[in-house]
């Protein structure tokens, strides 16, 4: 009975894994350019091992594609662009923009960067091309 125990706790883990992943494959991503809205959350870098150095990044949160049905996304980064840096974004800034949105993970950074630069979490969907950038 001993051995028995800890089966159902490793089998509900497995179970809660999978749900998770079903949910995130379930979000269908738009091909062309869409509005969005979000929220600057943090300025991070992530680390390019084409160029083996860090680039700007933002991660937004609060993503949510503006369309008839919005479609709440939650987390996604992009690139910290000239367009963007024009901005002058600060945490906690609302935007909205149009853009497109991709499958795409925030590579980690390195171990030498600043916390505060560093991105804890995983961000699953990455924005290119933003433009009509508008703070709220």
């Amino acid at each position: 009975t001993k051995d028995q125990a800890p089966t159902p706790p490793k089998i509900t883990a497995t179970k809660t894994k999978t749900k998770k992943k079903e949910a995130a494959k379930k979000i269908q991503l738009p091909e062309d350019k869409v509005a969005f809205s979000a929220i600057v959350k943090q300025f991070a870098l992530s680390y390019n091992h084409f160029t083996e150095d860090h680039d700007e990044v933002i991660v937004l949160d609060e993503v949510v594609i503006q369309q008839d049905d919005p479609l709440p996304i939650g987390l996604a980064w992009c690139s910290h662009s000239k367009t963007l840096k024009k901005q002058e974004l600060a945490i906690g800034d609302k935007l909205s923009f149009n853009g497109k949105i991709v499958k795409k993970k925030l590579p980690k950074a390195q171990d030498d960067v600043d916390e505060e630069h560093k991105v804890e979490e995983t961000v699953p969907y990455k924005i290119n091309n933003p433009s009509k950038i508008e703070k709220q």
